[in-house]
């Protein structure tokens, strides 16, 4: 029973293009397409998490930063007013 149903596929594959039998058949070139898309879709899958990651990690401060320099940016970006500088800046010396 076996070898009569391979048989017959074999049959209908002989009967259909070259460029099919490529892509349709079992030993074919399908197998190897669906590797590299595989292996493709893994590789970006990883470029995805590494520029995820990077992302996130550059969002953090610095530690390197002191006390007044974050009280300077905080000013410039508007964050507090003048008085305010000037109070914390009092504070911090």
């Amino acid at each position: 029973m076996l070898i009569i149903n391979a048989s017959l596929t074999g049959l209908t594959c002989m009967a259909m293009p070259i460029s099919s039998r490529l892509i349709f058949r079992p030993h074919g070139w399908g197998m190897g397409i669906g590797w590299i898309i595989a292996f493709l879709l893994l590789i970006v899958l990883v470029w995805l998490i590494v520029k995820a990651s990077k992302k996130s990690s550059d969002t953090e401060m610095p530690a390197n930063k002191s006390p007044l320099d974050i009280l300077k940016e905080r000013y410039a970006r508007g964050e507090i007013d003048k008085d305010e500088f000037d109070k914390r800046k009092k504070d911090l010396a």
